[in-house]
């Protein structure tokens, strides 16, 4: 086999993609894909089948790129005549035939006195070693006296002495601001949040409530407000919601004391008038709960909100 298609082990390369001799370019495409995700090792746990879908692999990948690149060199090795290596019956030596006879030239040879052998080749003369002599000793090398005297060593003005203190004391203040920089931003990233959720919301209050809380103490014609509030169970921060939007902030849990859950309200800057104190929230019968906001101590409002 070709050394080009030595890597088929002797397989043919349209039965292993199972595609015909005149298959195309897109069909030996797909029949190699398919191939391939079927034999592929990964698809296997024993090693034994892994090694066998790894040789399968190597010999689709094989097949593919000589149909690819050396589709026609490869026909016309499959349209060749396979060579019969054995030996032809008239190749083998006879077993009867007779050795053949060498000539020996000694046998025509006459006696006599051998020929005078060649003269030897002339003697070189000796070589003639060159007397020593002695060399001169290497020339003094020294400083001629008449070169200047060495120049003093360069002494900086004091304008270029105090620009070079300024200079230095810039790169030092310089890198101590990138250090504090740096430090300040590890802190930052390090320190706890402070909405971060203290208790965990239990399932019975968990969902989105909404409802109409009151002030308090009572004034008179007040219909109330709307307040919304969205809680997940476990320990994440809520949503809260006051007047029917433009109170919109965070509540976070901060502890949870039997039944009554109370949370901190987080608003932006620009609402900082809609914290009005954290909320309580107590489950009632119903789906509902009881909804109070109490600030230092004392109580703020009161209503009762429903889950929806």
């Amino acid at each position: 086999m070709r050394r080009e298609f030595a890597e088929l082990d002797g397989h043919d390369a349209y039965e292993l993609l199972g595609v015909a001799p005149d298959a195309s370019a897109e069909e030996i495409r797909r029949a190699h894909l398919t191939g391939v995700r079927a034999h592929h090792p990964d698809r296997f746990q024993e090693a034994e089948s892994k090694a066998e879908g790894a040789t399968r692999t190597r010999l689709l990948n094989a097949a593919r790129d000589i149909l690819t690149r050396h589709r026609a060199s490869y026909d016309a090795y499959r349209d060749e005549p396979e060579a019969d290596d054995e030996p032809e019956a008239d190749d083998e030596p006879e077993a009867d035939e007779e050795p053949e006879l060498i000539d020996d030239p000694w046998d025509t040879a006459t006696e006599g006195r051998p020929s005078t052998p060649p003269p030897a080749p002339p003697r070189t003369p000796p070589r003639r070693d060159v007397p020593y002599r002695r060399m001169p000793p290497p020339p003094r090398y020294g400083m001629p006296t008449s070169w200047p005297p060495p120049a003093a060593p360069y002494r900086p003005g004091r304008r270029e002495r105090v620009l070079r203190s300024v200079g230095i004391a810039l790169v030092v203040t310089m890198g101590v601001g990138m250090a504090l920089s740096v430090v300040t931003l590890i802190s930052l990233e390090l320190a706890p949040d402070p909405n971060a959720p203290k208790a965990a919301v239990p399932a019975a209050l968990a969902g989105t409530w909404r409802g109409t809380a009151k002030d308090r103490p009572k004034k008179k014609d007040d219909d109330g407000w709307r307040a919304e509030l969205t809680l997940r169970a476990g320990k994440h921060n809520g949503d809260v919601s006051y007047a029917g939007g433009p109170c919109v902030g965070i509540a976070v849990p901060i502890s949870l004391d039997a039944k009554t859950l109370t949370l901190d309200t987080v608003f932006p800057e620009d609402m900082a008038r809609c914290d009005v104190g954290d909320i309580k929230l107590t489950p009632a019968k119903k789906g509902k709960a009881e909804f109070t906001i109490y600030s230092s101590g004392s109580l703020r409002a009161k209503g009762t909100l429903t889950r929806e």
